[in-house]
């Protein structure tokens, strides 16, 4: 993972150094470098800065922007709406578009075995006989779950140093003061650089990506706010969303 890692951060590097000195919107830049890291370890292979998004990466973008949690509400009748029905057949087509692809590189990788990767990792401990779905699901949640929040919280990195340039002088003195200029960070320099990780942990701590996205269920009878919550209640985004906030008025 490490030596992955800074591969892409070469690579990274040397896209920005291409700009000679110009402003440029990040967010491109640093979804592609994410996934290209994921993608790396999964399949072997990464993607060029100059040709942008891949065929997975599109498709993602557009589930992302078609999938909504407040169909969890009441789904029965919400999937009948014109509005959602058009959103969750855009999100159904581009996840089949996905495993279509996903499921051709896995055939590829079985094909040629010498490619060292996630994938091949699997088959050869796993052998012939693997689960062929679960492969392909486990291959689409890596992909899904570590790209985009990870490339949010970079992009929140960088927002906040942007604004305050004493905090960016002081990460750019420690890194330099522990990290000869001859080559990169490694794991092994996480101890030596308190202040590199605070700041890390306190971005991920004030703007915290999708913390309660997934509908959880209530495992015992629960009161929140004053309000009685059973054991077996699915909790969904919209109701999760107010009770941090709640002075006993409303829970949607």
């Amino acid at each position: 993972m490490e030596k992955r890692i800074s591969e892409e951060f070469e690579a990274l590097e040397h896209f920005i150094r291409s700009k000679g000195g110009t402003e440029f919107d990040p967010s491109e830049m640093t979804r592609l470098s994410t996934y290209n890291i994921i993608k790396n370890v999964i399949f072997g292979k990464r993607e060029d800065y100059a040709n942008g998004y891949d065929e997975i990466l599109s498709l993602f973008k557009v589930w992302f922007r078609n999938a909504t949690f407040v169909i969890d509400v009441a789904p029965t009748l919400l999937k009948l709406l014109p509005y959602f029905s058009r959103r969750l057949k855009l999100c159904s087509k581009s996840m089949f578009k996905v495993c279509d692809i996903l499921q051709k590189e896995i055939e590829d990788i079985e094909k040629n075995g010498k490619i060292e990767c996630f994938v091949s990792s699997y088959l050869a401990r796993v052998g012939p006989d693997y689960d062929h779905e679960q492969l392909l699901y486990t291959t689409r949640d890596l992909i899904a779950a570590g790209f985009e929040t990870t490339a949010t919280t970079l992009l929140w990195l960088l927002v906040f140093i942007a604004n305050y340039p004493a905090t960016q002088k002081r990460l750019q003195t420690e890194v330099d003061g522990v990290i000869p200029k001859h080559r990169l960070p490694s794991l092994d320099d996480q101890p030596n650089l308190p202040f590199v990780e605070a700041t890390i942990l306190e971005v991920m701590r004030i703007r915290t990506v999708v913390p309660l996205s997934l509908p959880h269920l209530t495992l015992s009878d629960s009161n929140v706010c004053g309000y009685f919550i059973p054991a077996g209640t699915k909790v969904s985004l919209t109701f999760m969303h107010y009770i941090p906030f709640c002075g006993g008025t409303e829970i949607k």
